[in-house]
Protein backbone atom coordinates (compact mmCIF):
# COMPACT_ATOMS: atom_id res chain seq x y z
CA UNK A 1 0.00 0.00 0.00
CA UNK A 2 2.95 2.41 0.97
CA UNK A 3 3.99 2.61 -3.00
CA UNK A 4 0.16 3.71 -4.40
CA UNK A 5 0.06 6.01 -1.51
CA UNK A 6 3.54 7.80 -2.10
CA UNK A 7 2.96 7.24 -5.80
CA UNK A 8 -0.59 8.86 -6.04
CA UNK A 9 0.41 11.49 -3.56
CA UNK A 10 -2.49 10.26 -1.40
CA UNK A 11 -1.97 13.36 1.09
CA UNK A 12 -4.99 12.21 3.28
CA UNK A 13 -3.17 8.78 3.95
CA UNK A 14 0.54 10.33 4.43
CA UNK A 15 -0.08 10.34 8.54
CA UNK A 16 -0.87 6.68 8.12
CA UNK A 17 2.50 6.08 6.46
CA UNK A 18 4.50 7.76 9.27
CA UNK A 19 5.64 4.07 11.14
CA UNK A 20 6.77 2.80 7.78
CA UNK A 21 8.16 6.45 6.51
CA UNK A 22 10.19 7.45 9.48
CA UNK A 23 12.36 3.70 9.83
CA UNK A 24 13.16 4.01 5.93
CA UNK A 25 17.33 3.97 6.92
CA UNK A 26 16.68 0.67 8.99
CA UNK A 27 15.51 -0.66 5.56
CA UNK A 28 18.39 -0.03 3.38
CA UNK A 29 19.96 -3.66 3.51
CA UNK A 30 16.93 -5.51 4.70
CA UNK A 31 14.38 -4.62 2.19
CA UNK A 32 16.11 -2.42 -0.42
CA UNK A 33 12.76 -2.11 -2.41
CA UNK A 34 10.70 -1.26 0.66
CA UNK A 35 13.83 1.12 1.77
CA UNK A 36 13.12 3.00 -1.61
CA UNK A 37 9.06 3.09 -1.29
CA UNK A 38 9.90 4.78 2.06
CA UNK A 39 12.49 7.03 1.38
CA UNK A 40 10.11 8.36 -1.53
CA UNK A 41 7.36 8.50 1.32
CA UNK A 42 9.76 10.77 3.85
CA UNK A 43 10.69 12.88 0.95
CA UNK A 44 7.44 13.56 -0.49
CA UNK A 45 6.76 14.26 3.68
CA UNK A 46 9.00 16.59 3.80
CA UNK A 47 8.03 18.43 1.22
CA UNK A 48 4.62 19.23 2.40
CA UNK A 49 2.69 21.31 5.22
CA UNK A 50 1.43 18.14 7.00
CA UNK A 51 1.83 19.17 10.97
CA UNK A 52 0.04 15.97 11.76
CA UNK A 53 2.90 14.09 9.74
CA UNK A 54 5.54 15.56 11.19
CA UNK A 55 4.56 15.47 14.39
CA UNK A 56 3.76 11.39 14.30
CA UNK A 57 7.49 11.33 12.71
CA UNK A 58 9.04 13.27 15.77
CA UNK A 59 6.88 10.43 18.61
CA UNK A 60 9.01 7.88 17.08
CA UNK A 61 11.84 9.29 16.52
CA UNK A 62 11.67 10.14 20.14
CA UNK A 63 11.00 6.66 20.88
CA UNK A 64 13.43 4.81 18.98
CA UNK A 65 16.22 7.43 19.97
CA UNK A 66 17.92 4.99 22.22
CA UNK A 67 18.10 2.12 20.07
CA UNK A 68 19.90 4.32 17.04
CA UNK A 69 22.47 5.99 19.20
CA UNK A 70 23.60 2.43 19.89
CA UNK A 71 25.31 1.94 17.12
CA UNK A 72 27.00 5.09 15.18
CA UNK A 73 26.52 4.38 11.75
CA UNK A 74 22.48 4.04 12.75
CA UNK A 75 22.63 7.54 14.18
CA UNK A 76 24.34 8.42 11.35
CA UNK A 77 21.36 7.25 8.94
CA UNK A 78 19.17 9.20 11.10
CA UNK A 79 21.32 12.25 11.47
CA UNK A 80 21.64 12.17 7.73
CA UNK A 81 17.50 11.75 7.05
CA UNK A 82 17.01 14.64 9.60
CA UNK A 83 18.86 16.80 7.80
CA UNK A 84 17.54 15.93 4.48
CA UNK A 85 14.16 16.51 6.17
CA UNK A 86 14.93 19.88 7.08
CA UNK A 87 16.66 21.15 3.51
CA UNK A 88 13.04 19.86 2.20
CA UNK A 89 10.84 22.20 4.65
CA UNK A 90 13.58 24.73 3.99
CA UNK A 91 12.33 24.68 0.32
CA UNK A 92 8.94 23.95 0.55
CA UNK A 93 9.15 27.32 2.69
CA UNK A 94 10.78 29.16 0.19
CA UNK A 95 8.21 28.22 -2.46
CA UNK A 96 5.27 28.78 0.45
CA UNK A 97 6.06 31.62 2.46
CA UNK A 98 2.10 32.07 3.06
CA UNK A 99 2.55 28.80 5.06
CA UNK A 100 5.38 30.47 7.10
CA UNK A 101 3.91 29.79 10.57
CA UNK A 102 3.35 25.98 9.94
CA UNK A 103 5.90 25.17 8.09
CA UNK A 104 8.78 26.69 10.48
CA UNK A 105 6.94 25.14 13.93
CA UNK A 106 8.04 22.03 11.82
CA UNK A 107 11.40 22.60 10.95
CA UNK A 108 11.63 23.66 14.70
CA UNK A 109 10.42 20.15 15.27
CA UNK A 110 12.75 18.70 12.84
CA UNK A 111 16.23 20.81 14.61
CA UNK A 112 15.56 19.64 18.41
CA UNK A 113 15.34 16.58 16.79
CA UNK A 114 18.73 16.44 15.03
CA UNK A 115 20.01 18.26 17.96
CA UNK A 116 19.07 14.92 20.34
CA UNK A 117 20.57 12.73 17.03
CA UNK A 118 23.93 14.12 17.65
Amino acid sequence: MLPIVVKNNVTSQMQHIVPVVVLYPLFREKNPELEKSAAEGFSWMMSSDNKAATEGMAKILRQVKDFVLQDPKTKAKFSQMLQEGIARKMEFLKQNPQKAESVNEQIAVLNKLLEDYK
